[in-house]
């Protein structure tokens, strides 16, 4: 892939307005820190589920296999949606969720804890989770335009925003259910109804694709002349976020379980320790991709992370915390490079093509939560199934190594 070396620049616009492609502008602060913003409201509240899971388990009894099959459905219905959003996106240009979906997840997440049953969880995990699907592609559509030239480090500062999102979320929400009880989680939606009000009149109405044959790319023929590269870049995001994810979602259980700690500040602490080193690790990868080869720093990565976290998985003591931030950052370190790839091939389809790559290749690796649930049961033992994720990475290095460099342009 190309690449565009030197510092990145910025510059200020006030709003999005109608945003059109100029290739060679600079970042564009104003649009992207709305992006940002969103992004990390939207992404905060799908982090509570995996915080409040130790609760919800001791609440209604569950197992780790019923654990799993919560943080899956959440997961898939995230992400399974996502493409369809994102053709539509592509074909109308109109972006109206990244201002809605946030407001929609807060609603429906935040009302985990009054569920009556364990039934009911599930419908305000599917809502919440379909609400974001619709945000993902219509935000990072719009991600190219404002990054000008260096659309790598752009993706990398959304796919932060959606990070930190996801490290504060734990520690608001437990926050709240410390002090108030889980029956009161519904009042971590006021602050984001709050802020997307005020938010309201800077965000985008339309948003035009990027390329300079947009109209002919638009129309699919793009992604049949390139469906194998975006194929094997669907594999390796498969792959990777089935172990990335899962060991996210299970991450407080499993210290709360394997390592004795108590649920509350500190699995909070850890999980922001393991997000927040994730949202250094995606900057770090995301600039890294626009100077050297996007290939090497996705080999790189897997190949890192792989021991790392497997280290982790088998430590005690007060090494858990370095093990902790490493691996967050290695794991996330490939999260923007796999879609401004994507993007890169089919330019007048991106959001399609983040759909793609954030939503069907995320809700087919977020089955593997359940099945890592399905091992920590049969084997009594968490910390067996979460190991067995490290292979996940490794394929995918390998994948990565071997067939991405091929069937790329």
């Amino acid at each position: 892939m190309d690449s565009m070396p030197g510092p990145a620049r910025f510059t200020v616009a006030p709003t999005f307005g109608e945003l059109k492609a100029k290739p060679e502008e600079h970042l564009q602060a104003g649009p992207m820190a709305i992006l940002v913003g969103t992004h990390a409201l939207n992404d905060s509240y799908t982090a509570f589920l995996s915080n409040l899971l130790p609760l919800l388990m001791g609440r209604f009894g569950l197992s780790y296999a019923l654990a799993g099959l919560l943080q899956s459905v959440l997961n898939v219905s995230i992400s399974l949606a996502q493409p369809i959003f994102g053709v539509l996106t592509d074909r109308s240009k109109r972006v109206p969720f990244i201002i809605l979906g946030p407001v929609f997840t807060a609603v429906a997440i935040s009302s985990l804890g009054l569920m009556p049953s364990y039934m009911w969880l599930f419908p305000a995990l599917i809502l919440g989770g379909l609400s974001t699907a619709a945000f993902h592609p219509q935000a990072t559509s719009v991600v190219p335009l404002v990054g000008g030239s260096r659309r790598g480090i752009a993706m990398a500062l959304f796919i932060v925003g959606g990070t930190v999102g996801f490290a504060v979320g734990p520690l608001f929400i437990l926050s709240i259910v410390d002090r108030w009880g889980l029956e009161s989680t519904w009042l971590a939606a006021i602050p984001t109804i709050v802020v997307v009000a005020l938010l309201y009149k800077h965000v985008p109405r339309t948003a035009q694709g990027f390329a300079r044959k947009a109209v002919e790319q638009a129309s699919g023929s793009a992604l049949l002349r390139h469906w194998k590269p975006l194929l094997v870049m669907w594999l390796i995001v498969v792959l990777h976020s089935g172990a990335a994810t899962t060991m996210s979602g299970f991450l407080p259980t499993f210290l709360h379980d394997s390592r004795g700690f108590e649920v509350g500040l500190w699995t909070a602490l850890a999980h922001l320790l393991f997000t927040a080193t994730g949202a250094a690790g995606g900057l770090v990868g995301g600039h890294l991709s626009d100077i050297i080869s996007r290939r090497s720093v996705i080999v790189i990565g897997l190949l890192s992370a792989a021991p790392i976290m497997l280290a982790l998985l088998h430590t005690s003591g007060p090494w858990i915390w370095p093990l902790l931030m490493l691996t967050g950052g290695l794991l996330q370190s490939i999260n923007p490079i796999l879609v401004i790839m994507a993007q890169e091939l089919v330019p007048g389809n991106s959001g399609t093509a983040a759909g793609l790559m954030m939503g069907l290749g995320w809700a087919v690796g977020g089955v593997f939560a359940w099945l890592v649930g399905l091992l920590g049961d049969y084997f009594q033992d968490l910390t067996i199934g979460l190991s067995a994720t490290v292979i996940l990475l490794l394929v995918a290095a390998v994948l990565a190594h071997f067939a991405l460099e091929k069937n790329t342009p």
